[in-house]
């Protein structure tokens, strides 16, 4: 019989920041990968302005959730996210 393997926390594997930065790296590199693509679907510059707040957007919510993912779940103390 199967005994099944408890369930640890991801914050608990000593690889989690680096996999944690590996994640925000792909959120960020595919942002930017997908943005000439859509920015050649615009046709008014007003399109284009609205891709591009869309992009910063995305941007700035891949950096807030990353920056939530670097507080060290097992310390009091919460570590600030590099900008």
């Amino acid at each position: 019989m199967l005994r099944k393997r408890p369930r640890v926390p991801a914050f608990s594997n000593p690889l989690y920041p680096m996999t944690a930065m590996f994640e925000f790296m792909q959120r960020v590199t595919s942002a930017y990968a997908e943005l000439p693509a859509r920015l050649a679907q615009c046709r008014s510059l007003m399109d284009v302005w609205a891709e591009q707040m869309r992009f910063g957007q995305r941007i700035l919510s891949v950096t807030q959730v990353s920056g939530s993912a670097s507080a060290d779940p097992r310390s009091k103390r919460v570590r600030k996210a590099s900008s």
